[in-house]
């Protein structure tokens, strides 16, 4: 959830029946994302800020997240990940990307934390490096394994500009079921959301019909300046507003007297929430305690939360 970026301020008056200590509560910089996805050909998963990738994300057995799909029941099974990002305002998570340059190709799943974002957002981004992994070894016997190395993946980072990361090309949705009359995979791929679609990048040098017309540019084979870089914002993945309590009066008093606290929200960035939308923050008490006012700053209005004949809840 994004939310303006000014800080406000709301009191909360209460009238007290036991005492109560209330500490200061804010979001964590660290948090987990977990992801179902899946890739036609090869891709590596990495975690890293704007500038460069940092450490290559773990399979379940502890080796580095990397393969190749080539059979319809690889790309179909996909990949499940979970993984923990540190500093989440710096972290960028970055997905590998290259093909064979033959049949189909593409990357489609979704990756969540508090929101789940699927591939098909414009919030992706891609970088194509025009670095033709299968002409780099001729004769190779699988050209799918050369791996780039992350001095390699991140001296084309270094060198972008914000201009050189472009949209991605969408493609199809996954598929309820398989059906075969789907003009590319035709296949329902396992644990990816319904609502996910196939993504990719058009390098323009393909002179054949774009998707959705026959034979589908750039999801048919052909070399669109890969491998790609593909990369979001980890802050994407969670909610950005930080709420603190404070008690106004310290100590606090004995019981039946009145008590004040101040909830102050804040939203660190880096986006504003759009014009008109409504943010609630609601505030429950102990069953002893009891609302008798409040005093609202900011864009904030007060008020009880309805059907509560105890006054022990507010939403602002």
């Amino acid at each position: 959830m994004q939310s303006f970026r000014k800080r406000s301020t709301l009191f909360f008056f209460i009238t007290l029946g036991w005492i109560l200590i209330s500490l200061p509560t804010t979001l964590s910089q660290t948090q987990t994302i977990t992801g179902n996805f899946s890739a036609d050909n090869s891709y590596m998963v990495w975690v890293g800020d704007e500038n460069q990738v940092i450490y290559n994300v773990q399979d379940s057995q502890g080796n580095f997240l990397r393969g190749t799909s080539t059979l319809s029941s690889q790309i179909r099974s996909g990949e499940e990940v979970t993984f923990t990002t540190q500093n989440i305002k710096e972290c960028y998570l970055y997905l590998i990307g290259w093909s064979d340059d033959d049949v189909y190709q593409g990357i489609i799943g979704a990756f969540s934390g508090d929101i789940t974002i699927v591939t098909g957002d414009p919030r992706w981004r891609v970088l194509p490096t025009g670095d033709d992994r299968d002409d780099i070894f001729p004769g190779s016997p699988n050209v799918l394994n050369q791996w780039p190395t992350q001095a390699e993946i991140n001296a084309y980072i270094t060198a972008s500009t914000p201009a050189d990361w472009k949209p991605t090309t969408v493609g199809p949705n996954n598929l309820a079921a398989d059906d075969n009359t789907e003009p590319l995979w035709g296949m329902h791929l396992n644990n990816v959301p319904l609502t996910a679609k196939w993504i990719w990048y058009d390098s323009g040098n393909d002179p054949r019909a774009n998707y959705p017309a026959s034979p589908y540019v750039p999801f048919v084979g052909f070399n669109h300046d890969e491998f790609l870089i593909f990369r979001i914002p980890c802050a994407e993945f969670f909610t950005d507003l930080n709420i603190t309590k404070t008690v106004n009066n310290n100590p606090w008093s004995v019981g039946g007297a009145n008590q004040s606290f101040t909830l102050t929200v804040t939203n660190p960035g880096p986006d504003d929430i759009p014009v008109g939308t409504t943010i609630v923050v609601r505030d429950d008490l102990p069953q002893w305690m009891f609302a008798t006012g409040y005093n609202s700053g900011g864009p904030w209005v007060c008020i009880p939360v309805t059907g509560d004949p105890e006054s022990r809840r507010a939403a602002c």
